[in-house]
C-alpha cells in the first residue's frame, strides 16, 4: 500500500516512470484479493491495497477494473470484509482518475449496486458500518450524482432520514451531511423527498 502511494502520490500527475512496476504489484494484490483461504487481516489488507491501486493507478492498462470492481462489490456483501470494503469504495469514488464505476456487474452498474447495498447497511445495528456507509454514500453521490437514477437517490433520502434523531448525534451529523450533499447535487429533482422526508426530521432535531 505504501509503495502504491509512493509510485504516484497525486494522480493524475507523475514524477517518474513508474509504469513498469504496476503489472507486478497489481498481479500479487489481485491474487490475494481473489483468494478465499486466508485470514481476515490479510483479506482486509488486500482490499485496502487494491483500493489504493485503483485510486492512484486506475488509468494503467494492467489495472483490470472490470474484474476488480465487481469483486469488491462481492467483498462488500460479505459480513467479514464489509466495513473495510465500504471504506475502500469511499476512497475509489473520490479518485481524480476515471475509475469506471459504470462497469457492469451481476445486476447492473457497480455504482448503482454499491449505493443500493450502502442504503441497506444504514438499517443495520452495526454503528461503524452505518458511519462508514454514510461517508461512502456522501462521496459516491457527491462525485457521481449525474450517473445515478433519481429513484436511487430518493431511496437514500428515505434511509438516511431515519438516522436524523438524537439517539446517536454523530450518525445524525453524518446523515445530515449526506442530505446536504444531495441538496447541492440533486436539488432540482429531489426537492419533494428532501422537503417531505428529511426537512421535518432536521427541524425536530433542531428543536
Amino acid at each position: 500500500s505504501e509503495i502504491v502511494q509512493l509510485l504516484r502520490p497525486e494522480p493524475p500527475a507523475s514524477s517518474f516512470a513508474y509504469e513498469s512496476h504496476v503489472p507486478v504489484l497489481y498481479g500479487v494484490v489481485e491474487r490475494r484479493l481473489q483468494a478465499q483461504d486466508q485470514d481476515q487481516e490479510v483479506k482486509e489488507c488486500a482490499i485496502t491495497c487494491m483500493g489504493l491501486l485503483v485510486y492512484h493507478l486506475a488509468d494503467h492498462p494492467a489495472v483490470n477494473l472490470t474484474t476488480i470492481l465487481p469483486l469488491l462489490l462481492e467483498r462488500m456483501r460479505n459480513e467479514i470484509t464489509r466495513v473495510t470494503t465500504v471504506k475502500t469504495f469511499a476512497l475509489i469514488a473520490g479518485a481524480k482518475l476515471d475509475v469506471k464505476l459504470a462497469t457492469p456487474a451481476n445486476g447492473g452498474p457497480v455504482l448503482q449496486l454499491a449505493v443500493t447495498e450502502l442504503c441497506a447497511f444504514l438499517r443495520k445495528s452495526n454503528r461503524p458500518l452505518r458511519q462508514a456507509s454514510l461517508t461512502a454514500l456522501d462521496v459516491l453521490i457527491g462525485k457521481h450524482s449525474s450517473a445515478l437514477p433519481d429513484a436511487d437517490v430518493a431511496t437514500t433520502i428515505q434511509e438516511l432520514s431515519a438516522l436524523v434523531t438524537d439517539a446517536d448525534l454523530h450518525v445524525a451529523h453524518l446523515a445530515l451531511t449526506l442530505g446536504k450533499t444531495i441538496t447541492i447535487t440533486k436539488s432540482s429533482t429531489m426537492v419533494q423527498p428532501l422537503k417531505e422526508i428529511l426537512l421535518p426530521k432536521a427541524l425536530t432535531l433542531l428543536q
